[in-house]
């Protein structure tokens, strides 16, 4: 779920720019990945920064932070910018490998693009690693430095430097960044779900939200015992749950307002699921009937499963 980022809060972090100077227009589009948590501006010497965070699925310890820092100054070029961003992107590591920097042209002012990986981290479990990725944007009033950065186990399929396809998409969300200047170009915000921008900017609209149910955690986690203890019997007689199995931590995640929320409601189901599981094996067979139709009855799609969950808490 993209979950929007109030204009007024974004607004906040980019007051450096106008109490500079007069208000010049220019703003950094920023896509955030979904279910993400924090944001909170925090103002130092080297600029305005802004952290959010996103746990994991159940039952990994990868986490993935995000980290946004404007600096009301254009001049110092890119890999100068982003050379100084490497300390805070590789720490705690002990064995390092940093790539080449990649400096290039952009539509405003220029960039520069840098990778860090680390095979051992000092205070963390064994086989703990580090993948980062950072690019540093210098328009014509302002700077930008961008860092995502995962931290998780060494054979985690999720882990951008195991797994090509979310490397591939590490590199769709840096180059949806752009400096723009809303005085010269619309700046569409379709393109990007949370806009940047100095408190003067009043043109660019709130991005589009996009609506989706929030249940309460209470009814969420009602539904995740009553729902595991239904999967868990309809297992028990003979019934195959693989599908639903491989589905509920996005159903869960579909219906809740942040991943921490979802991954107790999947935890909750699992621990429910084979403790009723257990329990139904022990019954006779002719138990079963009534049970495999209710359990057939649970939507195959991610966008019914709210309405399907409303009935356990209805009838509890």
């Amino acid at each position: 779920m993209i979950r929007r980022i109030s204009y007024a809060l974004a607004a906040s972090a980019f007051c450096v720019t106008a109490q500079a100077a007069d208000f010049t227009g220019e703003v950094l589009v920023v896509p955030p990945p979904p279910n993400w948590d924090g944001g909170t501006p925090v103002t130092s010497d080297a600029g305005v920064t802004q952290s959010w965070k996103r746990l994991q699925i159940a039952g990994s310890t990868a986490s993935e932070v995000v980290s946004i820092r404007t600096i009301a100054d254009t001049g110092t070029p890119p890999v100068a910018r982003i050379k100084a961003a490497v300390p805070d992107m590789e720490k705690g590591c002990v064995e390092r490998a940093v790539a080449p920097i990649q400096r290039e042209k952009a539509n405003i002012g220029t960039l520069a693009s840098i990778t860090v990986s680390c095979k051992k981290l000092t205070d963390a479990p064994d086989g703990t690693t580090l993948f980062a990725m950072g690019r540093a944007y210098v328009g014509e009033f302002n700077s930008y430095v961008v860092t995502r950065t995962w931290t998780g186990g060494r054979i985690d399929p999720g882990s951008p430097a195991n797994s090509p396809r979310t490397a591939a998409q590490w590199l769709r969300f840096f180059d949806r960044i752009a400096v723009c200047n809303t005085l010269r170009a619309s700046c569409d915000p379709a393109d990007a779900a949370m806009i940047h921008a100095a408190p003067r900017f009043t043109t660019m609209r709130d991005a589009p939200v996009q609506s989706r149910p929030e249940v309460s955690i209470e009814n969420v986690m009602t539904a995740a015992t009553l729902f595991g203890e239904l999967t868990g019997r309809a297992e028990a007689c003979g019934e195959d749950t693989t599908a639903i199995k491989g589905k509920i931590a996005r159903m869960f995640a579909y219906i809740t307002t942040n991943d921490a929320a979802a991954n107790d409601a999947v935890l909750r189901f699992e621990q429910t699921l084979g403790v009723s599981a257990k329990q139904q094996a022990t019954r006779p067979q002719d138990t079963c009937g009534q049970i495999l139709v209710d359990f057939r009855a649970h939507p195959t799609r991610v966008s019914a499963f709210p309405r399907y969950i409303e009935r356990f808490w209805k009838q509890k």
